[in-house]
């Protein structure tokens, strides 16, 4: 451990393996899952960038010394503010994308209730017509 670690190795480490563990499950969960091949993508990549920063984060925090090793720690840290930065673009990415398939599954559900409608009101009105038939 280093003297200016913010969090001892003994406790980062194993809790970065953890959170690897659940980013790889929740990854393999998605690559299998059925539905839009958009979503599907952009959570897979997200997966990879999250299983990219956890053992930086890890180390950053944990294995890397500021004052002995300058250039690493600042090196590091950025390239986990890059990671975090793609992350953040891939969920808005995918927020956006949620929009549009929710537009258009009301659209599609307005579409089918309109049908519905119409529909129940011509058998409605062929009803009233073989009632007042002949």
């Amino acid at each position: 451990m280093t003297d200016s670690a913010l969090i001892p190795p003994i406790v980062a480490l194993p809790v970065a393996g953890l959170a690897m563990l659940v980013a790889a499950v929740h990854l393999v969960v998605t690559e299998q899952k059925p539905g839009d091949a958009l979503r599907r993508r952009i959570r897979i990549a997200n997966g990879w960038v999250m299983l990219l920063a956890i053992p930086l984060v890890a180390a950053g925090f944990s294995l890397i010394d500021h004052d002995r090793r300058p250039r690493m720690f600042v090196v590091v840290w950025t390239t986990i503010a890059g990671l975090v930065t793609i992350s953040v673009l891939l969920a808005a990415a995918d927020v956006v994308n949620s929009v549009i398939l929710a537009r258009r599954s009301w659209r599609d559900l307005n579409d089918a209730r309109a049908r519905l409608l119409r529909d129940a009101r011509r058998a409605q009105a062929g009803a009233a017509d073989e009632d007042h038939g002949p």
